[in-house]
């Protein structure tokens, strides 16, 4: 809940527009949802852009997971975690599924803006941005 000054506890707004500030906003729906593919370009420093997919298999509130895919690095595929929060994006990959010579565990941080998202990304000195966009079903 978001937090309400100390005029609204003390009588001066009304019961129900004081549970309405409270609550706004509470179950928006972004554009990152569960069973949502999402693909772009990640880039490395010193490196050409290389294309990458996010396939989010399940969201419960602001908590998300799924599989990063990398076509162009023997077809590896990852698993991450993610938290989104008004916009903010976290996000840590974490095991490789299959494929090899992925940087892990890799931390990417950026903002959802609709339905796109883009960012950072950091790895032990490594460092580099990525951009993704909503595939449209």
């Amino acid at each position: 809940m978001k937090r309400i000054s100390w005029w609204a506890s003390a009588g001066v707004l009304s019961l129900g527009f004081v549970l309405a500030l409270a609550f706004a906003g509470c179950g928006k729906r972004d554009s990152l949802q569960s069973q949502t593919e999402w693909t772009g370009k990640c880039s490395q420093v010193g490196y050409e852009p290389y294309p990458m997919t996010m396939i989010v298999s399940e969201r419960n509130g602001q908590e998300i997971s799924g599989m990063l895919y990398w076509p162009s690095l023997r077809n590896s595929k990852t698993r991450f975690k993610a938290v989104v929060e008004d916009g903010d994006f976290y996000l840590i990959e974490y095991e490789l599924i299959e494929g090899s010579g992925l940087l892990l565990p890799s931390l990417y941080q950026g903002r959802l803006m609709g339905e796109t998202l883009g960012g950072t990304w950091r790895y032990a000195g490594h460092e580099g941005t990525f951009y993704l966009e909503k595939i449209k079903r």
